[in-house]
């Protein structure tokens, strides 16, 4: 019954993976929710130059949080993006093989992550 498919054949593409069900850039939600703050960002500003601050609050508490989270997000995107690079065969040979020091690395990073994570959330909490 499989037999007589070919390898093209038989490769269903699933439908986030299809070039015709891909989402439009102004559609995506990140670009709508930017589009959103900034939005509310100029009417704050135009609030302000009329004299009535409508929106201060919310633009102080906004600055104020991307002051805190500027760095760690800019660290997780470059870290993500070496991700990009490393190819999957080198790290399935590294990760792969069945001895003492495989677990040893991952016991690592497993432990390097959690710290970072760990600092990262009580140097928030000591803004805050």
């Amino acid at each position: 019954m499989y037999g007589n498919r070919s390898e093209h054949e038989s490769h269903i593409p699933c439908v986030h993976c299809s070039p015709k069900h891909r989402v439009k850039w102004y559609k995506e939600r990140l670009f709508l929710v930017l589009l959103v703050v900034f939005g509310l960002i100029i009417v704050n500003y135009i609030s302000e130059v009329l004299g009535h601050p409508i929106l201060h609050s919310f633009v102080v508490s906004f600055y104020d949080y991307v002051s805190m989270i500027w760095f760690p997000l800019l660290l997780g995107i470059l870290v993500g993006g070496i991700d990009y690079f490393v190819p999957k065969e080198y790290v399935m040979r590294v990760l792969a093989k069945h001895d003492k020091k495989t677990i040893i690395i991952l016991c690592r990073i497993r432990f390097l992550s959690i710290s970072l994570f760990s600092r990262y959330l009580s140097y928030i909490n000591g803004a805050l």
